[in-house]
């Protein structure tokens, strides 16, 4: 059976391959001798390399045309080779947006006004208080570990983006803070007593790999708790975006395919990820925020340029598309006008669990 690949695929001379069999996950260079093509089209990958036990290793070429994957069933095995798949290239897409000094700028000066009104919330979530072993997982600028030390916890912070982690230790030079992806944890098992994320979910390529990683290294009874944007109504900026581009623009461009940016905002898929990743006791509740503007244009110039996955959507459209949907982003926000200010509602999703 063959099935294309999204667009967004890039290719890599190394030639990694990813197999997946009776529930391993391993990767490695392409090295076995070749013992044959899996298809004939024309193309110089899609070449058995080696079988193991179960598990097929298959070469995907870097200079493939044709884009291909190939899923196989041999003996209950189910191979999927997805080489640089969308989910590597939104990694990839993510990492390198959050490395620019002026995105993660513009984003601190903007929009941590708003993410950090549930901090609080967050940590009282998670149980956090003196003595505790705390990992904050997408750090950013070190805000939830710098507020779990002022409860005595012994705070660590990660995040995949160097800009954020240096912009973490000069905010937080007392602290610890490495660079280093959520989904492999460079940690032991039973490291933590609570395992906390604010607004990070929507940036990974596969949250439940998150989940489990949180897991893994919580000690049994420690808690998991994170934020993620609550749903588009509720969350108005980023709803009024996300309208105003399916309203005046195009939806699929820009970004390379990833999680849904709402994915876990819904209660009940958040319940149900917390369950699967081997959690107990799960809950989710809104946490009100505001985003206080002086300027209605503030919500699209501060998306635009303090932004990842928001701002790539928004370039990609045509001049006249992104100038409507400005417009449209800007009369949303009016709406909201207090006084002399506008005054927008950002409401957080929360949601904690327990590990057994």
């Amino acid at each position: 059976m063959k099935v294309s690949v999204p667009s967004s695929y890039l290719g890599h001379e190394s030639a990694k391959m990813l197999a997946v069999g009776n529930g391993d996950v391993s990767t490695g260079p392409a090295r076995a001798p070749d013992i044959g093509p899996l298809w004939d089209d024309g193309c110089s990958c899609g070449r058995v390399l080696k079988v193991e036990s179960e598990t097929f290793w298959v070469l995907i070429s870097a200079r493939c045309k044709t884009r291909r994957v190939v899923a196989m069933d041999a003996a209950r095995c189910t191979l999927a080779v997805t080489m640089a798949s969308s989910g590597q290239a939104f990694r990839e897409f993510e990492q390198a947006g959050w490395e620019s000094a002026s995105v993660v700028a513009k984003y601190h000066e903007h929009i941590s006004a708003v993410t950090t009104q549930s901090v609080e919330a967050l940590l009282d979530a998670a149980g956090i208080r003196s003595g505790s072993r705390v990992l904050d997982v997408a750090t950013g600028a070190g805000y939830i570990a710098g507020a779990a030390a002022q409860r005595g916890a012994d705070a660590i912070g990660i995040d995949f983006s160097a800009a954020q982690v240096q912009m973490a230790r000069d905010r937080y030079p007392s602290l610890r803070f490495e660079q280093a992806d959520a989904e492999a944890l460079p940690f032991d098992s039973q490291s933590f007593d609570a395992v906390v994320n604010g607004f990070g979910m929507c940036h990974f390529p596969n949250p439940d790999i998150a989940l489990r990683e949180a897991f893994r290294v919580l000690k049994a009874g420690g808690r998991i708790a994170f934020t993620v944007w609550d749903i588009p109504e509720r969350a108005v900026g980023f709803g009024a975006v996300y309208a105003a581009v399916r309203a005046h623009g195009s939806v699929g461009v820009g970004p390379p395919a990833g999680p849904n940016f709402f994915l876990l905002s819904d209660p009940e898929r958040g319940t149900k990820a917390l369950l699967t990743a081997g959690f107990v006791s799960p809950s989710c509740r809104q946490v009100p925020q505001v985003w206080r503007l002086s300027d209605p244009d503030e919500v699209f110039q501060s998306l635009v340029e303090g932004t990842v996955r928001a701002a790539a959507t928004i370039r990609a459209q045509s001049p006249p598309a992104r100038e409507a949907i400005r417009a449209a982003i800007r009369n949303a926000v009016a709406g909201y006008r207090r006084g002399d200010s506008y005054e927008v509602p950002m409401s957080a999703a929360l949601a904690t669990a327990v590990k057994p």
